[in-house]
């Protein structure tokens, strides 16, 4: 899996930010130059392997991201539930909710994409809890 929050454009936000955070002034095209200079070492500690090459920039492959794994699990456990399997539905809602730990923060917390994102996965970890709560007392628990 690559390291992505699959956020439209969140790349390329990142991108610009990154770019008027370290070349303030500089234009788009030569502050994208600069970044891809300074991403050559970081090419060189984690390696290839590891990196995919993208329009957007580069990409860690094969990343554990704990908000991804959380929007797989909510997913999963509702969709096992809407089909009754209560019990599998319940136990991996409960793995999901172990992945919470606070407010989704970000390297541009302010910025409406990173608020966005906030109240996407609140809302998904709502219904997460709901789901638990509906699978709970189906199985008597």
């Amino acid at each position: 899996m690559a390291i992505s929050w699959n956020l439209p454009g969140s790349a390329v936000r990142l991108s610009q930010t990154l770019v008027a955070a370290l070349w303030p002034g500089s234009d788009q095209r030569h502050g994208q130059a600069s970044l891809r200079t300074a991403a050559s070492p970081v090419r060189r500690v984690v390696g290839p392997q590891f990196l995919e090459r993208s329009l957007a920039g580069l990409r860690l492959i094969d990343a554990w991201v704990d908000v991804t794994a959380f929007r797989n699990m909510s997913t999963k456990a509702h969709e096992l539930i809407g089909i009754g399997e209560f019990a599998a539905g319940y136990e991996l809602a409960r793995e999901a909710d172990r992945l919470v730990r606070g407010e989704f923060t970000a390297h541009d917390d302010g910025a409406d994409w990173a608020q966005n994102e906030r109240r996407a996965l609140a809302n998904r970890h709502q219904v997460l809890l709901c789901d638990a709560s509906e699978s709970a007392g189906a199985l008597g628990l």
